[in-house]
Order: structure tokens, then sequence, then C-alpha cells
């Protein structure tokens, strides 16, 4: 299918979809705003009081949504420039840098009470890369999570059919009271995506899991969440290369060779934030 068939058939969906009809009548900069709006009414993320920073916010649908729902502070974060949303901060900026978590703390005024994250890769069409690309930005932004959640947080991140993978599901079970999949009505029916929405964020259960580990690898999604809260549990790069205990929840993690290892990835801006030209 060649660029303009594909142009002519995302335009006729755009017109034809109903979403996206409501989102310019409402006032909401995306169709996803409805996405947000369908999970909290089921699961109850967003209330008064409420901390919440969006990961990828470009175009800043879903920080308009926590705001007009009662969040007490929202700050959303994108590598593109998002115009600004009244009741909202937004700066522009990379999740993964070290410093991003205490910033954002700080201009929150507290650890968050949510984490969500709307960021997809733009795709290929190779499934299997896809679901590669769109895996590591929600494994990222879980390392993001442990270390801005406040105890009893919740987390709440895109991935595609095929749900969590095991090794990153076995974590946010341990870190987490509750983790289930959703498909919300506003998702396409062709789309493959699904939320993943995990709910009683628990830093003790992390902790607790992380005493059979001698050594977090540095690429690890929860080393640098183990290094700030229990440095003692996490020796240096020079330590052993194994894990003592085989039934440590986290072996799998902390093993160099672990195939849920994720480098520390590029910045371009079509990596981490949504396509400007996706509602």
């Amino acid at each position: 299918m060649d660029a303009t068939t594909a142009q002519q058939r995302w335009l006729n969906r755009q017109l034809n979809d109903p979403y996206v009809a409501a989102a310019r009548k409402q006032g909401w900069r995306s169709r996803a705003a409805f996405k947000l709006i369908e999970i909290d009414d089921r699961f109850k993320l967003i209330g008064e009081g409420t901390r919440i920073i969006d990961l990828g916010a470009a175009p800043g649908g879903w920080t308009q949504v926590a705001v007009k729902r009662g969040a007490k502070h929202v700050v959303g974060l994108d590598l593109l420039p998002v115009d600004p949303v009244a009741g909202a901060e937004i700066i522009e900026g990379d999740f993964t840098d070290p410093e991003m978590p205490d910033r954002l703390k700080d201009m929150l005024g507290g650890p968050a009470d949510l984490v969500m994250s709307d960021m997809a890769p733009n795709t290929t069409g190779h499934a299997a890369t896809d679901h590669m690309r769109i895996m590591g930005l929600a494994e990222g932004a879980l390392d993001f999570a442990f270390q801005v959640l406040a105890e009893g947080g919740s987390f709440i991140a895109k991935v595609f059919q095929g749900g969590s993978e095991k090794d990153m599901l076995a974590l946010m079970k341990t870190a987490f009271s509750s983790v289930k999949h959703v498909k919300p009505p506003a998702s396409r029916k062709e789309s493959s995506e699904l939320y993943v929405i995990a709910t009683g964020f628990r830093p003790e259960r992390l902790l607790e899991s992380s005493k059979g580990c001698l050594r977090a690898a540095d690429t690890a999604i929860p080393h640098r969440f183990f290094r700030k809260n229990n440095p003692s549990r996490c020796l240096p790069a020079c330590s052993l290369f194994f894990c003592i205990s085989a039934f440590c929840p986290l072996s799998r993690l902390c093993w160099p060779g672990s195939l849920t290892r994720i480098s520390r990835p590029g910045r371009s801006a079509s990596r981490w934030s949504r396509p400007k030209h996706r509602p």
C-alpha cells in the first residue's frame, strides 16, 4: 500500500469516527481522552487531591481529563512541545533522564498518586517488532513509576495484544495489589492496543523481593528503585553476576543476560512520544 492510499484511509477513518467528532465538540485534544475517561469510570483512579504524572503527554488529551476530573496537581512530560493546559504544568523532557523523577516530584509537591502513559512508538506493521517497541516503553514507564509513586498509588500504560510480558507482569503483581488488562470501548476494534492497570503500589514488597538478589543489573527495570531505597541490597557493578536464590521473583531481572534487560533507549521523539498525527 503506497503512502497516498494509507493517508486516504486514515483520513476516511477520522471523518467517520464518532469519537473524533465528539472530541472536537467537547473540546478534548484527541479521541484518546475518552479512553482515559472510560478507564477512570471503571477503576476510579482520579479524584480530588490526586497527584498525577502524564508521560508522553502530547497532544494533551489525557492531561485535560486529569484536570477536569479534579486532580490536585498534574504534570505532563513529553519530548515534543505541548500547548499549555489550564490547571496543569507541562514540560519538555525525557522521562529516562535520571534527574527527572525527583524534578517531577518537586513539581507535584510530593510523590505521585498516579503515573499514566499512553505512549506508543510509530508502528512498522511487523507485529513482533511493534510489540517489542511498545513493551520497551511500558517497561521504562514502570521503572519511572517505581521511583515516583506514593504507597497505594496506581499505574496505567499502553501495551499491545499479548498484554504485558511475563516478567514485567510478575514484577507488577509483586509491586501492586491488583493488575488487570483492559480494552476501553473508545479503543478502535481493529487496534491491538490494551491498557495495563495496576493499583495499590506496595514498595515494601519490592524491597522484600530484593533480599535474595546480590546484584541488580545496571539496565534491569527496578534497579534505580532498589539502589535509592535500599542500596545495601544492590551491590556495585563489579559484584557477582548472579542471584543466589533461584526462586527470587526478580532473578530474571537481576541476571545480566535476562531477556527483560533493556538498554537505555535513544531519545528520538518518534520513539518516546505519541505521534502528533494520531488522534
